[in-house]
């Protein structure tokens, strides 16, 4: 997982992927909303699921963006 919090780290051992790392397209950040200059959110997959896109949504009244990702389960 690119980026990785040490929050995910276990989650990532046991074969859950950020769905933001499988899309070739800029890895966005998401906080704060304004002005993001970090990634705060993040869409695990697992099993066979595949991420086609990946993308962070535009301010909508939260405090961060959020992300939006289309997946084949």
């Amino acid at each position: 997982m690119k980026n990785i919090l040490p929050s995910l780290a276990r989650l990532a051992e046991v074969g859950w992927r950020d769905a933001g790392s499988e899309d070739p397209g800029p890895y966005s950040p998401t906080y704060p909303s304004r002005s993001p200059d970090r990634r705060i959110d993040t869409v695990l997959l697992g099993g066979g699921s595949e991420a086609l896109r990946c993308r962070v949504a535009a301010p909508w009244g939260s405090d961060h963006r959020a992300v939006i990702v289309d997946f084949v389960p």
